[in-house]
């Protein structure tokens, strides 16, 4: 099986929506595996965002 190279539009969109979608929608978006997705994330040392809900220094 041939794998296809990434381009530059599809990972910007996985740094964009990593932590925003649920990794199936990923699957879905992409059109890759979700063992391809994971080691894509792994190799661009991407994490995903977290959702400040209560941003204290707001409140200042």
């Amino acid at each position: 099986m041939m794998t296809l190279p990434w381009l530059e539009c599809e990972e910007k969109f996985l740094r964009e929506n990593l932590g925003v979608l649920p990794m199936n929608e990923l699957v879905r978006k992409l059109k890759r595996s979700e063992t391809a997705i994971r080691l894509k994330i792994h190799r661009m040392r991407l994490t995903p965002r977290t959702v400040v809900h209560d941003n204290p220094l707001l409140s200042i």
